[in-house]
């Protein structure tokens, strides 16, 4: 379905948002550093962080995805 190069892009891309989605909760939880109340659309910071985590999932697993 996918060539090997976007599929490996997929996962990368994956990869990269899942680690940027931890490195931030690691740095709200232990106030290093302190992103707006309603971030995104009236929604809480945590929300917006498991956002960008369930679509690095998602990338990865289409990355990780075999015809």
């Amino acid at each position: 379905m996918f060539s090997e190069t976007v599929r490996k892009s997929f996962l990368y891309v994956g990869i990269a948002l899942l680690t940027a989605s931890v490195v931030v909760f690691l740095g709200e939880v232990s106030g290093v550093l302190q992103l707006p109340a309603n971030l995104l659309a009236g929604e809480t910071s945590l929300h917006s962080i498991v956002r960008v985590a369930v679509a690095g999932c998602v990338l990865a697993a289409i990355g990780c995805w075999e015809s």
